[in-house]
C-alpha cells in the first residue's frame, strides 16, 4: 500500500471513531442544550436573570469541555495508531505465519481499545451469505439435465449475468 493509503485509511478509521463518540456526548449534551434554548427563545425581551445567566455559563462550560475533549480524543487516536503500527511491525517480523490477523488482535486488544472493535467487526466471516447461496441455486438450476447442452463457460456467463442484473 502507498503512504497515501495507509493515511487515508487512518483518517477514516478515525472518523469512524470519533462518530462512535460524538453520538454518545451529543445525546447527553442535547438535553441541557435544549432546556437552555428554551428559556432564551421565550424571554427575548425580558432582562435576563440570574437563572438564565447561571445556565448560559454552564451551557459555555459544556462546549469548552466538549472541545478539550475532542483534543484529548485527537491525541488519543494518533497514540493508539503509532502503537497499532508498532504492534504490526513486530508482530509481522516475529511471526511465522503472517497470516492470523486474528491472533495479533487478541494478543494486542488491551493496548488498541479503540482499534478492537473495529478489527472485531471487519474480520468477523459470516456464517452463511445469501449472495453465495444464491449463486449456487442458479448454477444448480441452469446446470440440470434439461440444459445439460451448455458448457461451462456459458453456463458461468448465465450466472454471471443473472448475479449483475
Amino acid at each position: 500500500m502507498t503512504n497515501n493509503e495507509i493515511n487515508t485509511i487512518e483518517n477514516e478509521i478515525k472518523y469512524i471513531i470519533r462518530q462512535q463518540i460524538s453520538n454518545s456526548q451529543t445525546q447527553a449534551s442535547s438535553t441541557t442544550s435544549s432546556n437552555t434554548n428554551g428559556s432564551s427563545t421565550t424571554e427575548k425581551n425580558q432582562k435576563k436573570s440570574l437563572l438564565n445567566y447561571f445556565l448560559d455559563s454552564l451551557a459555555d462550560d459544556d462546549t469548552q469541555q466538549v472541545k478539550r475533549q475532542s483534543s484529548t480524543l485527537n491525541k488519543i487516536l494518533n497514540d493508539e495508531s503509532k502503537t497499532y503500527k508498532k504492534l504490526a511491525c513486530h508482530f509481522v517480523s516475529t511471526s511465522t505465519n503472517l497470516y492470523h490477523s486474528l491472533q495479533f488482535w487478541k494478543k494486542n486488544k488491551l493496548l488498541l481499545p479503540n482499534l478492537a472493535p473495529l478489527a472485531q467487526k471487519y474480520l468477523a466471516s459470516p456464517s452463511t451469505s445469501p449472495k453465495s447461496e444464491s449463486a449456487f441455486s442458479i448454477s444448480a438450476y441452469y446446470g440440470r439435465k434439461q440444459r445439460a447442452q451448455l458448457s461451462s463457460e456459458n453456463l458461468g456467463f448465465f450466472v454471471f449475468l443473472k448475479d449483475k442484473l
